[in-house]
């Protein structure tokens, strides 16, 4: 049996975003979700990311190249934070005739503002880390998207809990190796010059492209006017992969990520019902070239309300269309994940 077709969602007229750069203070997330919400309304009123000095340092970098004004919180408390985000979204909705509201934080102190937003006849959007979203958001947003990272390493510290958002964010100082890691002896002397200049490239994860291109120019191995991506086309084209491939922002040594399903999520059967779904989900989300980004199809299949990945034992869609094995996954385990049809629905 098929599933009934699902029309592509329109994006809405005027929409506001606010930040909580003390929840949500990784760039490259950050990144991915307002590239996200560019696709979501015609216009964006207000761009707004309100925490302490060190969080929003942390995103400085996308915070500029998606003109979002920085809003510097009064040495206080956590609470000020929160507070003056209430205050602007509130002044936002009662000056001006906006039609979505984005709260990015996981926060559960936002619930509230989300339910008074809801009952003004706004959309009310939730963004967040999944280790950092509350119970039950479903509740209270229209619409809930959990941000999907690559597992930080065991070598690499841990998210600061309190005071630390933008140490957290820091990989190991690029200055000298971390201890544990050991440099490739055979690799080309240009590789072990950037490993050297950022060790945490040694850990085989994504790294924010930003901080190694710092890291490199301080220890003079790229100059200030080098082109980036020409550079390591051209001296390391096969040791680093950048991505995404229109407009890198991460870098990765060796070949990028990708997604192996366990052999108990291999075993998983989903019925005709759901691949139909997914199926279309994918192709009206897709480019040009073929691939669609897994939130966009998330917005195709609606809020976790209509379709809840759990339902089907996968914690996450990525996962989901993994076992599936009729999709092919690009960039797996970064937020810049793509998918694409292997076959035709029948």
């Amino acid at each position: 049996m098929s599933a009934e077709p699902v029309a592509p969602r329109r994006p809405v007229g005027a929409m506001a975003v606010f930040i909580d750069a003390d929840n949500l203070s990784d760039p490259t997330a950050l990144d991915h979700v307002l590239i996200d919400l560019r696709k979501r309304a015609d216009r964006v009123l207000y761009k707004r990311a309100y925490g302490r000095a060190e969080s929003l340092k942390a995103i400085e970098s996308v915070l500029w190249r998606h003109g979002v004004r920085p809003v510097a919180n009064m040495i206080v408390n956590k609470v000020t934070t929160d507070s003056a985000l209430v205050i602007d979204a509130v002044e936002a909705v009662c000056s001006n005739k906006i039609d979505a509201v984005a709260i990015c934080s996981g926060d559960a102190d936002f619930v509230p503002l989300a339910t008074w937003l809801r009952e003004k006849g706004c959309q009310v959007w939730c963004f967040s880390l999944a280790d950092r979203i509350f119970a039950n958001p479903d509740s209270f947003y229209d619409d809930v998207v959990l941000l999907e990272l690559v597992d930080p390493s065991a070598d690499q510290p841990g998210p600061a809990k309190d005071g630390g958002a933008a140490e957290a964010m820091q990989c190991m100082t690029p200055s000298s190796p971390a201890i544990g890691f050991v440099l490739p002896s055979g690799a080309p002397d240009t590789v072990q010059r950037v490993l050297q200049a950022f060790p945490g490239l040694l850990t085989g994860q994504p790294q924010h492209l930003n901080q190694v291109v710092t890291a490199m120019r301080s220890q003079g191995v790229i100059g200030k006017t080098t082109k980036v991506v020409s550079w390591f086309q051209a001296y390391c084209p096969h040791a680093f992969q950048l991505f995404p491939q229109r407009a890198p922002n991460r870098i990765v040594y060796g070949p990028l990520p990708s997604v192996e399903p366990t052999a108990q999520l291999a075993a998983t059967r989903l019925d005709g019902s759901v691949m139909d779904r997914l199926l279309q989900a994918v192709r009206l989300a897709q480019g040009q070239d073929g691939w669609s980004s897994v939130s966009a199809v998330r917005m195709q299949l609606g809020s976790k309300t209509e379709f809840d990945t759990r339902a089907h034992g996968c914690k996450t869609l990525t996962q989901l269309l993994a076992i599936s094995c009729a999709f092919e996954l690009r960039a797996a385990g970064t937020p810049q994940v793509a998918v694409r049809c292997l076959r035709l629905a029948t």
